[in-house]
């Protein structure tokens, strides 16, 4: 589905993301909006229900039926988007797919004639509810803390991909988690350091209290829910607040910081040639000025002259020393290269997005999936 501008009556910019469950004992194939969040002015809910022509066996969407669905859905949110319906996700499970939109007061009397006529070959039941609570998508679509983590992890190990990153490399991890009071921190710190993370001092943060832990490992080894499962596991049961981790870029040799850095100084050098040049236009003065030689054979005191003109030049040739200045602002490039180093410490911060994925906003990845 078409990445669609956020309309401007929702105080938030849409982030659909995609995992897998399990409903009522069937797989489940989740796709929800994680930054919706219940509006007062829509206590409406309007399930749609869209059979599927080609099901799996497993009760999930066909490939055959992706772009089918891609515009059933496409014809759905753009109709009762102009109705001031609020899409905020769908699943597909037991050979159904269901569509949840959350509707202003009243809007059990929308005409839904012109979306539903465009569902081409499909066909579709309609479902109002009473829900000011939006408790369907709390309670169904949004993900459990296991999944989400999950999610979230895939969306940083993506952008660490993309920046180059060596993901086999085994470098320190950094992680954070937030805890109600002190007992449930300490807590979380012995059983932490027995799992074997290197904890720091908890430290009170406004009304939590932070527990900062580390390990060391490869990304592309733990980082796929390996480690944050087992962290979950002692976090959760203390009612804290995993709020996920980072690390370091570990970069390959031709694009390290190192000799990134070193590219201002190669650039710099080039003043020095431009330089040299005034050096030899200083030397043709001397060619000419030997000409007054041989015309002024006669008067020997007037041929003396020319020699001091000719010697002239040669204080003009002196000029071009001044082209010594570029070396000193050559040294301007060395301090910034020291920027580079500075920007690699980024990912530290470059933490798995918090539940309302604060990362870079990136685009809403299409909802054909």
């Amino acid at each position: 589905m078409a990445t669609k501008k956020s309309p401007k009556r929702i105080p938030w910019e849409p982030n659909f993301n995609v995992y897998m469950g399990d409903l009522n004992g069937n797989p489940c194939s989740f796709v929800v909006d994680l930054h919706a969040r219940p509006l007062p002015s829509h206590p409406v809910r309007l399930d749609v229900r869209v059979p599927l022509r080609f099901p799996r066996p497993d009760g999930l969407r066909d490939e055959r039926e992706l772009d089918a669905m891609g515009d059933v859905e496409d014809a759905l949110v753009l109709g009762l988007e102009q109705q001031s319906g609020i899409y905020v996700g769908r699943f597909v499970s037991a050979g159904t797919t269901v569509f949840f939109f959350f509707l202003p007061e009243g809007g059990q009397t929308l005409d839904l004639t012109e979306p539903l006529a465009k569902l081409g070959e499909y066909t579709a039941e309609c479902v109002f509810a009473h829900d000011p609570t939006w408790e369907l998508y709390r309670e169904v679509l949004f993900p459990d803390p296991y999944s989400l983590q999950a999610m979230l992890d895939t969306t940083l190990l993506m952008r660490i991909q993309e920046a180059g990153d060596r993901m086999d490399e085994v470098r320190e991890i950094d992680h954070m988690a937030y805890f109600p009071d002190t007992v449930a921190a300490e807590t979380a710190t012995v059983e932490l350091a027995q799992a074997g993370f290197r904890v720091d001092d908890p430290s009170p943060t406004g009304t939590e209290i932070a527990v900062a832990f580390h390990h060391d490992g490869a990304p592309a080894v733990g980082g796929q829910g390996g480690w944050s499962r087992s962290i979950l596991d002692i976090v959760l049961p203390l009612r804290g607040r995993y709020d996920g981790w980072g690390c370091m870029l570990v970069l390959p040799e031709e694009s390290a910081p190192k000799k990134k850095a070193s590219a201002p100084k190669r650039k710099a050098a080039a003043p020095k040639k431009k330089a040299a040049a005034p050096k030899r236009k200083a030397a043709a003065p001397k060619k000419k000025a030997a000409a007054p030689k041989k015309k002024a054979a006669a008067p020997k005191k007037k041929a003396a002259a020319p020699k001091k003109k000719a010697s002239a030049p040669k204080k003009k040739a002196a000029a071009p020393k001044k082209a010594a200045a570029p070396k000193k602002k050559t040294a301007a490039p060395k301090k910034k290269a020291a920027a580079p180093k500075k920007k690699t410490a980024a990912p530290k911060k470059v933490v798995a997005p918090k539940k309302k994925t604060t990362a870079p906003k990136k685009k809403a990845p299409s909802r054909k999936r």
